[in-house]
């Protein structure tokens, strides 16, 4: 037996071991959260630097211009032209390409992220990217103008608005889609993917800012010779602001499922059914789109070549990856694997031994169970959806608004036409 002492220090002792595991658990979730925050805040400040990139491929390579090396050659009539537009979007695509890289440590779902994303900035967007402030009617045919037709003169700003939200959203689209597909294959997520739906909201922020919101004014004066030095380097007020924003969110978008989902252990992962129905939906509007624009006359050329051959390498990437995704979830799906959630992999460690080379990962790290991040990707996720809704439903609006508009650049408007 023991006397009420003993008893009493019994008791004292388990409650001592138990407010003293409770202080740990307590303590590790402390820890765990503040990991979690600095871990946001370090993604925060590469988001900025991926709005910086940016803003340089917009402004013709920042502080270092592609004119510092190309000026040479009368603009777009030698190699010159062709130099300054790799250089420029290579500056965007090329740390995109390297940060997944980093992350995942698959150097093919790398490179060919790397690439495909290169080959979106190609396709032009200026006739949209006014977001309706002031009108854009020129001599260029939007590449969605199939759909959204023409702006004439004599619109009304909330026309334009709508047309330019539309063609603007499915721009953002044709950049994200195709190369955010293979980054869902791989196990990372739809968010970046639908991310580009975002971009006219965007540029609507920076189409309707105020001034003092931005540093326009604190430009450099540029230097005239060599003219190395941008003068509209800062962040000024309309689209250069714009095009840093954007930067920002596409890098955040795709650090936040990159650094909660490491190294994945296989190489296609399913996608949620709905989303292979927007992705197939997109697919179809983006082939729509190239063969349309296969037919453009327009007076600047260069321009036509680089978003047609955007287009096409966009278009056949999305559709590649779309087959691709339904003949491994066919035939690679074995019955004894259940899928518990959109990141489950279709392919067992003993059936990836039947894949090439190149689609085998050698090290694995399981998913990272960050709730902040994961709170962070569903916020994003919301944004992305709702601005895809918008985007359709502003395209629909702008197919029955604008039907009996011209789809080509027509003499007789006004305009120079070819």
């Amino acid at each position: 037996r023991y006397s009420s002492t003993d008893w009493l220090s019994r008791k004292a002792v388990a409650g001592s071991i138990q407010i003293l595991q409770r202080a740990h658990a307590a303590m590790v979730r402390h820890v765990d959260w503040c990991d979690n925050i600095v871990n946001l805040i370090f993604v925060l400040a590469f988001c900025t630097v991926g709005g910086v990139f940016n803003h340089m491929r917009g402004e013709d390579g920042g502080m270092l211009t592609s004119a510092a090396f190309t000026n040479s050659c009368s603009y777009g009539h030698c190699a010159g032209y062709w130099v300054a537009h790799l250089y420029t979007r290579l500056l965007m695509a090329l740390p995109t390409g390297a940060l997944v890289y980093f992350f995942t440590k698959r150097p093919w779902l790398a490179v060919s992220f790397t690439f495909v994303m290169w080959s979106s900035i190609f396709l032009g967007w200026g006739t949209y990217f006014g977001m309706g402030k002031a009108a854009t009617v020129g001599s260029r045919s939007g590449f969605m103008d199939w759909m959204l037709g023409r702006e004439e003169k004599g619109w009304k700003q909330s026309r334009r608005w709508i047309r330019a939200f539309a063609g603007m959203g499915l721009r953002g689209l044709v950049w994200t889609l195709p190369c955010g597909h293979l980054l869902q294959m791989g196990g990372y997520g739809w968010q970046f993917a639908l991310s580009g739906a975002f971009m006219p909201a965007v540029y609507s922020l920076g189409a309707y800012s105020k001034h003092v919101w931005t540093a326009e004014g604190w430009q450099p004066t540029q230097c005239q010779s060599p003219q190395i030095f941008s003068q509209d380097w800062a962040f000024a007020h309309g689209i250069p602001m714009a095009e840093f924003l954007w930067g920002f969110w596409l890098w955040l978008c795709l650090l936040v499922p990159l650094c909660r989902y490491r190294q994945r252990s296989t190489c296609v992962y399913p996608a949620p059914r709905w989303f292979t129905m927007v992705a197939s939906l997109t697919a179809v509007i983006f082939l729509a789109s190239t063969v349309w624009y296969g037919f453009v006359e327009q007076q600047d050329q260069a321009n036509w070549a680089q978003s047609l051959a955007a287009l096409v390498i966009n278009t056949l990437t999305l559709l590649i990856a779309l087959y691709r995704q339904y003949v491994y979830a066919e035939r690679h799906v074995l019955s004894n694997i259940s899928v518990q959630d959109e990141r489950s992999p279709l392919l067992s460690e003993s059936r990836a031994e039947s894949l090439p080379d190149w689609a085998i990962v050698d090290s694995i790290d399981g998913p990272s169970q960050k709730l902040l991040f994961k709170w962070c990707e569903y916020g994003l996720g919301f944004v992305a959806l709702v601005s895809l809704a918008m985007t359709y439903g502003f395209a629909l609006t702008a197919l029955g608004w604008n039907w009996s508009s011209p789809r080509f650049c027509e003499d007789g408007d006004g305009m120079t036409c070819p």
